[in-house]
């Protein structure tokens, strides 16, 4: 359980454009611009940077709720529901920015991000069903 938050928090801070970006949007932090080979600002929702880290961010963050899932979760359904209904839709957008991006190179970190993604979404719903079926024997 840890190790998934450890490793969530240590992506949110070699990966922090996405939290920079949130940070100059929400309280007017600085957020460098992006700017085009001549010179002209370019919004960084529009670059193919923002969707890559949007993946990678909400991949971190997946991580961390799934951490906390599993150390409160245990008797709590809803709990490991809300973990499992958020692990399955950062999963599903990783693979299509996956899919959209594979023919410039494998974006490596959503990939690990579709399998890790894949693989916690298969044992937070394995939990689900063990707590459900725990909860139903002690009514």
């Amino acid at each position: 359980m840890w190790i998934s938050i450890a490793v969530g928090v240590i992506l949110l801070l070699v990966f922090r454009r996405m939290l920079q970006y949130i940070s100059h949007i929400l309280f007017g932090t600085f957020f460098a611009p992006y700017l085009m080979s001549d010179g002209t600002e370019v919004s960084y929702t529009s670059t193919p940077d923002f969707w890559s880290d949007l993946g990678i961010t909400t991949f971190a963050i997946v991580l961390i709720v799934e951490g906390i899932a599993l150390a409160i979760g245990r008797r709590r359904p809803a709990v490991i529901a809300f973990a499992f209904g958020l692990t399955v839709l950062v999963t599903l957008y990783n693979v299509g920015y996956l899919i959209m991006s594979i023919s410039g190179g494998l974006p490596i970190v959503s990939a690990f991000a579709v399998a890790f993604g894949v693989y916690i979404a298969m044992y937070q719903w394995n939990m689900l069903k063990s707590v459900k079926f725990a909860a139903s024997q002690r009514a």
